[in-house]
């Protein structure tokens, strides 16, 4: 019986801490996304609207995190979706940091399983 509450509070804390990791990871992205993709549009500014309301942002919905970049200008559709993605500036932000994503999620997440591994690992062996 104290090797399954040893094991539940094991599996709670990296439920626990996997969450976290996922959060601070999806904060980080969002972040940068939102920066690349105003940085890097392909037009020039001219009332910056569009950047005033592009923006990365974070939500959480039945342990869904979603990482959300969007534009509230008006005519943002268009831009993004008009003449085969011509002015496309928030999936190009996305694409251009797949790499960069792929690399937070890792740096996030490794931690959390060693970290609960090894106190696992101690409390097994009381």
């Amino acid at each position: 019986m104290a090797t399954t509450n040893t094991a539940n509070r094991a599996l709670d804390r990296f439920v626990q801490k996997q969450v976290a990791a996922c959060r601070a990871a999806a904060k980080e992205i969002a972040s940068i996304l939102e920066e690349y993709a105003k940085s890097h549009h392909p037009w020039q500014r001219d009332t910056g609207e569009t950047d005033d309301t592009t923006k990365g942002e974070v939500k959480e919905a039945e342990a869904i995190i979603w990482i959300i970049l969007s534009s509230d200008s008006p005519h943002s559709k268009y831009l993004e979706l008009a003449r085969n993605g011509r002015w496309a500036w928030l999936r190009p932000a996305v694409d251009a940091n797949i790499d960069r994503i792929e690399t937070i999620l890792r740096k996030h997440l490794q931690g959390t399983v060693r970290s609960v591994v090894f106190e696992s690992s101690a409390e097994f062996s009381r």
